[in-house]
């Protein structure tokens, strides 16, 4: 495991200068306080980065909400990425929390960064609109088609 933070519950800054490879089910631990840098663990790497399924640990600290449409960079990377954090594609679900979803990009920052957004999480009203205006275009089509 390796975790940019000092203690639990510490957010910290990790440089590791040269090429960095997780083997498979290795783990980043990663604290989340607040949305400024100083407020959530960071790791820059000098050189290349490997994931190869690593996992990553998200804790967001004390409870703490960030706002929707935030970007948290989590690795500041130098060189190149290759593979993925085990089950998190582009864009994938990292945690969901008071109503906002925190999703995993491998390509924020300056185009090669790995961190997380923000964005809402739809309602289960919105949700059951969206569905029903759905089904109305459904079967809107199939009557055109008739």
């Amino acid at each position: 495991t390796i975790a940019p933070g000092t203690v639990l519950d510490a957010t910290g800054h990790l440089t590791i200068g040269g090429d960095l490879t997780f083997a498979p089910f290795a783990r980043l631990a990663i604290d989340v306080a607040g949305s400024k840098p100083d407020l959530f663990d960071q790791l820059t790497v000098g050189g290349d980065l490997a994931l190869d399924g690593a996992v990553l640990d998200f804790t967001l600290v004390k409870g703490v909400q960030i706002a929707a449409g935030r970007f948290l960079e989590l690795i500041d990377l130098i060189g190149t990425r290759t593979g993925l954090f085990d089950g998190l594609s582009e864009g994938g679900l990292v945690a969901s929390d008071h109503g906002t979803a925190y999703r995993i990009t491998y390509v924020g920052g300056d185009g090669n960064d790995v961190g997380i957004y923000t964005a809402p999480v739809p309602l289960p009203a919105t949700l059951g609109l969206m569905a029903a205006a759905l089904g109305g275009l459904g079967a809107l089509t199939r009557r055109r088609r008739s």
